[in-house]
């Protein structure tokens, strides 16, 4: 009797075991894909970011270009939309970098870790951004 129940004892605490390590490695391919798609969302994000601030620069070419024609109504206009469009841009890079922090935040909180990955990304803006991480 004494040998079933250890036996039993036995197949219980292997079944246990293989369960907690499937679990585990469960966990594991979840957590992983979780802090990948975060670093992926900061990188779109960083990615926008960057466009509003090129967009913030071509409007001001634009701007310094009006300024080089005639007088007129139509040059007043034009110089009011592109300031309009100069500020909607400001304003995208700053939500953005709100964004972006929230992102960063909710991947250090939860892997200890404020990763951007984004295809555009060269090797240096990567390793800089690894590097900030550990200070």
């Amino acid at each position: 009797m004494e040998i079933l129940l250890s036996v039993v004892a036995t197949v219980i605490t292997t079944a246990s075991l293989v369960y907690a390590i499937k679990t585990n490695k469960e966990k594991q391919r979840f957590e992983r894909l979780v802090r990948d798609k975060l670093a992926g969302i900061a990188g779109n994000v960083w990615h926008s970011q960057r466009s509003a601030d090129l967009s913030d620069k071509n409007f001001t070419r634009a701007r310094n270009a009006t300024y080089e024609l005639e007088e007129s109504d139509k040059k007043q206009n034009i110089l009011k939309h592109i300031h309009n469009g100069a500020r909607d841009a400001v304003a995208a890079k700053k939500m953005l970098s709100n964004l972006l922090g929230e992102v960063l935040s909710m991947q250090k909180g939860m892997f200890g870790t404020d990763k951007i990955a984004h295809p555009e990304m060269s090797e240096n803006q990567m390793q800089s951004n690894e590097q900030s991480e550990s200070s």
